[in-house]
C-alpha cells in the first residue's frame, strides 16, 4: 500500500471521527484486518466487530471505526464494493447505521434513497461476497 495513498485513507478516517492515529500502529491494524476482511468476504461470511477487533488486537471501538473507514475509503478508491460491509453486529447480522452514512459519503453506488438500510447492506454484503470470489487475493 502506497505511502500517500494510505496518508489520503488515514486523513480521510480521522476526519470522520475527529481523531488523530498513531500512523504507524494505524497502518499496521489496516494491513492486518484487510487479509482477514478478504477471507471472509472469499468464504461468504460475515465477521463480527468483536471477532475482527479481537484478531486483530484491538478494543477500541473508534479506533475500529477508523481502521474501517480507511478500509472503505481505499476500497471506494480502486471502484471495489464496500469490503467492510461484512463486518457486522453479533445482534442482528447487519453493519453498523455508520456504514449507510459512509456508504453516502463515499458516493458509492447504493441507492438509500429506494432501499431500506437492510435491504442496501444484504445487497453490499452479496455484491462484496461476488467480488471477491471473482478476485480473491493471496
Amino acid at each position: 500500500m502506497g505511502r500517500s495513498r494510505f496518508a489520503k485513507a488515514c486523513e480521510f478516517a480521522a476526519g470522520r471521527r475527529e481523531w488523530s492515529p498513531d500512523e504507524e500502529k494505524f497502518r499496521q491494524r489496516v494491513e492486518d484486518a484487510y487479509p482477514i476482511l478478504r477471507r471472509t468476504a472469499v468464504n461468504g461470511d460475515t465477521i463480527t466487530y468483536t471477532e475482527l477487533a479481537d484478531s486483530i488486537e484491538t478494543n477500541r471501538r473508534m479506533y475500529l471505526s477508523c481502521i474501517l473507514d480507511a478500509i472503505s475509503y481505499l476500497e471506494a478508491l480502486d471502484g471495489n464494493p464496500p469490503l467492510t460491509a461484512v463486518v457486522v453486529r453479533s445482534t442482528t447480522g447487519y453493519p453498523s447505521e455508520g456504514m449507510v452514512e459512509l456508504v453516502e459519503e463515499l458516493e458509492l453506488p447504493y441507492d438509500a434513497d429506494n432501499l431500506d438500510s437492510e435491504e442496501m447492506t444484504e445487497e453490499m454484503i452479496r455484491d462484496v461476497h461476488d467480488y471477491w470470489r471473482q478476485n480473491p487475493v493471496e
